[in-house]
């Protein structure tokens, strides 16, 4: 799948997660550290699939790409980044209900985000974004695919330039050589 990510690409980040919708490819998640006083981000590139319905169930499915959603996708990320471990299970599972609504609330108060350019393939599109105590949470819409940013840092200059990389090219902490024994 066809990820966007800083150019020029950034030595030492890696696929951290991804997923699919009936076989097929729908989003990927890239953890991006670029080393120095600048703090590690996400940033995950979700395609545009549409609705469809199941042929057999006729259950309608399709990836929620509205500026809402992803707006939240990217504010919920940064929010689990500061969820504490070591939770008995009713008290992790009402934090993140918290949490997931917390990102909500963000996302639909969009006259608190701010924008900036996002250069891709010479074309300047809107990078919506918001610094919250806990870091920065960002989305475009590029056409075809949406972007969710998020890291516990300022907005990385980073963002201000993307272009597209094949995924699979992408190393994956399972690629990384064993520890020593």
């Amino acid at each position: 799948m066809l990820a966007l990510v800083p150019d020029p690409w950034i030595p030492g980040s890696e696929v951290v997660g991804g997923g699919s919708d009936d076989g097929v490819e729908t989003d990927v998640s890239i953890s991006i550290r670029p080393g120095g006083a600048q703090q590690p981000f996400t940033v995950r590139t979700l395609v545009r699939t549409g609705r469809r319905m199941h042929p057999t169930t006729g259950v309608v499915h399709g990836v929620a790409t509205d500026w809402v959603s992803i707006a939240s996708m990217a504010a919920t990320g940064l929010l689990l980044q500061t969820f504490p471990e070591g939770l008995q299970r009713a008290e992790a599972k009402r934090l993140a209900r918290t949490v997931v609504a917390q990102g909500d609330e963000l996302a639909r108060d969009h006259a608190s985000w701010s924008f900036t350019p996002m250069v891709l393939e010479r074309v300047a599109y809107a990078l919506r974004f918001r610094i919250l105590d806990q870091g920065f949470v960002a989305h475009a819409d590029v056409g075809g695919s949406a972007l969710a940013a998020w890291g516990t840092g300022p907005l990385p200059p980073a963002l201000s330039r993307v272009h597209w990389l094949e995924s699979s090219g992408v190393p994956h902490p399972t690629d990384a050589p064993p520890p020593p024994d």
